[in-house]
C-alpha cells in the first residue's frame, strides 16, 4: 500500500501546481466530506486513501 501511495503522491506532484496543492492544506476545521473526496478524485484523480494520508500529514 505504501508503494502505491508514494507513486500516487509522485504523480500528483508532477501534475499539480502550488495552487492545487494548497487545496489539501487544512484551511478550516471542517472535516473532509464525501463531496470533497469525489471532487478531488474527479478533478485531480486523487484516490480517497491518498487524500486522507495527505490531510493527516498536513495536520501534523
Amino acid at each position: 500500500m505504501r508503494t502505491i501511495l508514494l507513486d500516487e503522491e509522485r504523480k500528483f506532484d508532477l501534475r499539480s501546481s502550488a495552487d492545487e496543492r494548497c487545496c489539501l492544506t487544512a484551511i478550516s476545521p471542517e472535516p473532509v466530506t464525501s463531496d470533497d473526496y469525489h471532487y478531488l478524485h474527479d478533478t485531480h484523480g486523487l484516490p480517497r486513501d491518498l487524500v486522507v494520508y495527505l490531510n493527516t500529514e498536513a495536520a501534523q
